[in-house]
């Protein structure tokens, strides 16, 4: 599964947390636009890549801070989602248990999601400043 669709899977977990844990929603629901977001960058990105590729390949070679940046963006990404899925897994999200015991679970995890939520926002303007330059 690629980058995008890493994120496509989390806002589908996020979802099934959402809807078991209220007091969480509004993280949860942020994470899972932020998540879309970087999912319709990547799609963007990619066409913009494929619209030329020896042009844009020329450009990448004239301007390699901008390779490697984008390079950085995705490993980045691919970091934070794959800490998302592990802070998701370790909430069980796909348990029916909504006992005090699995909503203390989640409130326990709520900084680390709002860590991980910022962190998921700096992604997002990374890929949109990549699409910029790239668009020039």
């Amino acid at each position: 599964m690629g980058v995008a669709g890493g994120c496509l899977a989390i806002c589908r977990s996020l979802n099934a947390l959402k809807d078991k844990f209220a007091d969480s929603a509004i993280t949860l629901s942020a994470i899972c636009t932020q998540s879309s977001l970087i999912a319709a960058a990547l799609a963007q990105l990619q066409n913009v890549l494929l619209r030329d590729p020896d042009g844009m390949a020329r450009q990448l070679e004239k301007r390699p801070e901008l390779n490697m940046a984008l390079d950085t963006a995705l490993t980045s990404c691919v970091v934070v989602l794959s800490c998302i899925d592990r802070e998701i897994k370790k909430i069980g999200a796909n348990e029916d248990d909504l006992s005090l015991s699995a909503r203390a679970k989640m409130l326990f995890h709520e900084p680390v999601m709002k860590d991980l939520l910022d962190q998921l926002r700096g992604q997002c303007t990374a890929f949109t400043f990549l699409l910029q330059c790239l668009q020039l």
